[in-house]
């Protein structure tokens, strides 16, 4: 069976819409609707048709192109591919079939989409079948699912918010396990991590305000959208920087409904900063036009440094500097990590390091 073609077959549950849409796409392709050779409906004309996001059509049309169904010519449209291929990859033999499990409010992570889109582009044809799936602790009929979803599972690939109970329905059929993201402590028993070293991020991102002359520097995190643990990597991390980078360094938590009060505390500060290690894409961009409209500016009156993926960046301006975590680099690791796994039965700790990516938002020498 094909990698990706399982990913959508639970009709009942809630699914990212991308994953949806492509679908939808993709049967229309094989019942014969779209023929081969033949233009399908534009990015835009989708977007109107299926009332989605335009980031959700090209989502699911990288799915699609990735299977082999859809290829985009650029200044002409999105062809119909041959399907003969992709269906002679649906029969072929299965090596290993690896669950792919989100666990809370992960799903709405863009970067967890990005990781599990490559792992799908990473695995396709490989005689690995990805089977995706969510999970949500407490709703009811949850562990029936999960338990009957794991029957038959080599290894389970897991993102978000992993508690006792979800490891131990899983143990009743998944020996091998990689977690992606610091839920899990790396000395867990029969666990795979992968994660960024938020430490040396910070660290990083600290020493480079540094090198500008800034001397007091804040850490900001959203704490109802990340995991304590992180947090508190990102802490220890802030911490290391006062000491090794000699600058002084506090870090402020906020949620998503309280971002207003966070940039009236730095206003308010009596020595206020000059240099922010933010969190998050997404979150800094949202954080920036909080400052704006309060009256800080970045970079003019205080510089930011996001920790994230360098692709979420594209769309936005102006453009940030950020510690860059490649979600390509992550999908490889854990696709190895889990067939080690289950080929050994050998558990691996990796920590992905981030990389330094200067984007339009300058960052000012400070006196």
């Amino acid at each position: 069976m094909n990698n990706t073609e399982t990913l959508t077959t639970i009709k009942s549950r809630r699914l990212p819409k991308y994953v949806q849409l492509a679908e939808k796409l993709r049967r229309d392709i094989l019942d014969g609707k779209f023929k081969i050779g033949e233009c399908v409906p534009s990015q835009e004309r989708l977007v109107n048709q299926h009332k989605v996001a335009l980031t959700t059509v090209r989502q699911a049309v990288e799915v699609l192109q990735n299977e082999g169904l859809l290829k985009s010519v650029h200044g002409k449209g999105i062809f119909v591919q041959d399907a003969s291929a992709y269906e002679k990859s649906a029969k072929a033999a299965c090596e290993y079939k690896i669950g792919f499990l989100f666990a809370g409010s992960s799903l709405n992570s863009h970067f967890n989409h990005l990781v599990q889109l490559d792992i799908q582009k990473y695995t396709h044809n490989s005689g690995i079948n990805i089977v995706f799936d969510t999970y949500f602790t407490g709703q009811q009929g949850e562990e029936q699912h999960i338990t009957q979803w794991s029957e038959g599972l080599n290894g389970v690939i897991l993102m978000g918010y992993i508690d006792d109970n979800l490891l131990n329905i899983l143990r009743k059929n998944v020996k091998h396990f990689v977690v992606i993201g610091g839920t899990i402590c790396s000395n867990e028993e029969g666990l795979s991590k992968i994660t960024l070293d938020y430490k040396s991020a910070v660290l990083q991102a600290a020493g480079f305000f540094a090198g500008f002359g800034h001397k007091h520097i804040v850490g900001v995190v959203c704490t109802d959208t990340t995991l304590p643990v992180l947090c508190q990597e990102f802490d220890a991390g802030l911490k290391a920087a006062s000491q090794e980078a000699d600058v002084c360094t506090e870090m402020l938590g906020y949620t998503t409904g309280n971002m207003n009060e966070l940039v009236n505390n730095i206003r308010n500060m009596p020595q206020q900063p000059t240099a922010m290690v933010s969190l998050g894409t997404e979150h800094s961009y949202r954080l920036m036009a909080q400052m704006v409209t309060s009256g800080l500016k970045v970079p003019e009156h205080i510089s930011m440094i996001a920790i994230g993926d360098k692709r979420l960046t594209h769309g936005f301006t102006p453009k940030l500097t950020c510690i860059s975590v490649q979600s390509e680099y992550v999908a490889q690791m854990t696709v190895e990590a889990v067939v080690r796994a289950v080929k050994s039965n050998i558990c691996t700790f990796q920590e992905v390091p981030g990389v330094l990516s200067l984007g339009e938002t300058c960052i000012p020498f400070k006196k």
